[in-house]
This record gives structure tokens, C-alpha cells and sequence, in this order.
């Protein structure tokens, strides 16, 4: 058998792979929330979960109690990521702010929290947020892709969207429609994941896990989301005007073999967003019929590899 390696690097960071692995952190669960809340439009679908009535069939993903649970832990992952911040974008006292997408609103609830003097604004498919949100933070049901900007009646100073790559047809648009709906100096920031899995070491190759999610990411991209489409945010920026692009690239291990103590939350974290987001898809597929009867096999061997310690994954952030 092969030595493992004590040491694995990415882009200028090194990741001490822990020698000891105890395989029940993979397991631990986050944060749950108080109280999920029902969306009043939710769609009961034949797989078990409620989906958004919304614009119906624009987004693939639920918004059940599981889904916002999922959606909170991968807030907490992106707070350690960034080391307790919010945001990277040099933003100085913005009056007004949006959040695309903003899932149960913890996001926009806690930039309102910091930033008493801005308005916050919370848009989303599905009415999944706390009634009762700061003073400064509101939302609303609106399709950014497909509704008018003009129900907002403002500009904006910020407009930041996270994990956004499974909710548009043409996220070109999109960031159009923020360019457009920026004040001059206003910023746009995307955090999101390439999903093509990072093999620190080779340890994958060949394995059951990256057969599946190289499956579910050419079922979804034959249905025109494209995993992979963060890649060209950059560019996409560019093309509709905004100057100064930057772009940071950041690892997200995949389970707990990092040693470092942050990066081993993260990973347990990421890994339990990505095995629920990807099996929620994955449900869809056979609820469908899109995807040959051994997916389930396929995916109950794909989670074990994700427990496996000899095997060191990872995505880029």
C-alpha cells in the first residue's frame, strides 16, 4: 500500500492531512435552526420534499426544513472560510443593499445587524425568512432573472450573491441586471464553487465519488445548469462594465482530514452541504426518471468514499 501523504498543497496553502481521523466527525451535524419556516407557496413534490411555487420549475432545489438547515451550516462554512467576515468587497457605509438569492435571509439579517445605517434587502424564490427581521433588513419574493427591477424602487451601493450557481438559466444576465441596477462606485460580489472536485493527491482517481459527481454534473448540465459556470464570473463581470474584477481563489477540503482545526470544521461542514445539495439533485434525477436505476448504488458508494480517510478531496471557492 502506497505511504499516505503528510502534506497536501493548493494554490499556496498547505494542508496538513491529520493522521488520526476519527470518521464520526464527518457525521456531526450543525446548527439547527429554531424553527423552519414553510414557505405559503410551497409545492409538495413525488420525491417528498416542498419545492417553490414561485415561477415553478426555475430552480431545482427544495426549501423544506432540510434544505434550510443545509443552507445555515453552509453559512456558518462560509464564515470560518472568510474568517468571520461577511464579505471581501470593499464596501464603505452603503445605504442600500441586496442579497440575490438569499435563502432563509441569515445573511442579509446579520450584514443588517453590523450595518445599522444600510437598508438590506433579502430576494428570493421561496418566502423561507424570519418575520420579523432587523428594522433595516426586509425581503421579498422576486425572480431577479425574470421579474422587473423596478418593484425595488432604488439603486443599489452592494449587491452580493452567494451559491448561485444552480439558480439561473443566464447568469450573464443576472450580473447585467445588477450592473444596471448598481449607483456609480457600487459593488457586485459572487462567492461560489467550482465543482470540479480538486484530487489533492490522487487518492480519488477511480474512485465511486468521482464517478457520481461527474454523472450529476453532465445530468445537470444537460439541463442547462452548469456546475462549472463560476469560472466565468470574471469575465462575465467584465463584459457588462464593471472595472477592477478580482477574483480569490480559496480550498474547501471535502470531510475532516485536514489537521488545522478551522480547516477540519470546514471540510466537515462543506461535506455535509455538498452530500445533501447533491442528493437532493440526485432525487430529482430519479423522481424523473433521468438517470439509470444504479444512481442510488452509485451514491450510497459515493458517500463512503467521502468518509474515507485515505481519500483527500477538496473544492475551489
Amino acid at each position: 500500500m502506497p505511504k499516505q501523504p503528510t502534506f497536501v498543497t493548493f494554490r499556496g496553502h498547505i494542508l496538513e492531512v491529520d493522521p488520526i481521523r476519527n470518521t464520526d466527525d464527518d457525521h456531526t451535524e450543525g446548527s439547527k435552526r429554531s424553527g423552519a419556516v414553510a414557505a405559503p407557496d410551497a409545492m409538495l413534490a413525488t420525491n417528498g420534499r416542498t419545492y417553490h411555487g414561485y415561477n415553478p420549475g426555475s430552480y431545482y432545489l427544495p426549501n423544506d426544513a432540510e434544505e434550510q438547515d443545509r443552507l445555515d451550516l453552509q453559512h456558518e462554512m462560509c464564515l470560518l472560510l472568510l474568517d468571520a467576515k461577511l464579505g471581501l468587497a470593499p464596501v464603505i457605509e452603503p445605504k442600500c443593499v441586496l442579497d440575490v438569492a438569499t435563502g432563509t435571509g441569515i445573511w442579509a439579517i446579520q450584514y443588517a445587524e453590523k450595518h445599522p445605517e444600510s437598508i438590506v434587502i433579502g430576494s428570493d424564490l421561496s418566502c423561507i425568512q424570519p418575520a420579523s427581521p432587523p428594522p433595516n433588513c426586509s425581503f421579498v419574493q422576486h425572480d431577479v432573472e425574470r421579474d422587473s427591477w423596478a418593484s425595488f424602487g432604488r439603486l443599489f451601493d452592494y449587491i452580493h450573491l452567494r451559491f448561485v450557481i444552480t439558480c439561473f438559466d443566464d447568469t450573464h444576465g443576472v450580473i447585467r441586471r445588477c450592473f444596471e441596477n448598481l449607483r456609480p462606485g457600487g459593488y457586485i460580489e459572487l462567492m461560489d464553487v467550482c465543482h470540479d472536485t480538486v484530487d489533492f493527491d490522487g487518492s480519488a482517481r477511480g474512485s465511486s465519488f468521482e464517478r457520481w459527481h461527474r454523472e450529476t454534473q453532465d445530468a445537470w448540465s444537460n439541463r442547462g445548469r452548469d456546475f462549472n459556470r463560476s469560472k466565468q464570473y470574471p469575465g462575465w463581470c467584465r463584459d457588462v462594465g464593471f472595472v477592477d474584477v478580482t477574483e480569490e481563489l480559496l480550498p474547501v477540503p471535502l470531510g475532516s482530514w485536514p489537521k488545522d482545526p478551522r480547516f477540519k470544521t470546514i471540510g466537515r461542514q462543506w461535506m455535509l452541504s455538498v452530500t445533501r445539495v447533491l442528493g437532493a439533485l440526485g432525487t430529482s434525477f430519479l423522481s424523473e426518471g433521468s438517470v439509470p436505476d444504479e444512481f442510488e448504488k452509485l451514491e450510497e458508494a459515493a458517500m463512503r468514499d467521502c468518509h474515507d480517510p485515505n481519500i483527500h478531496l477538496g473544492f475551489v471557492m
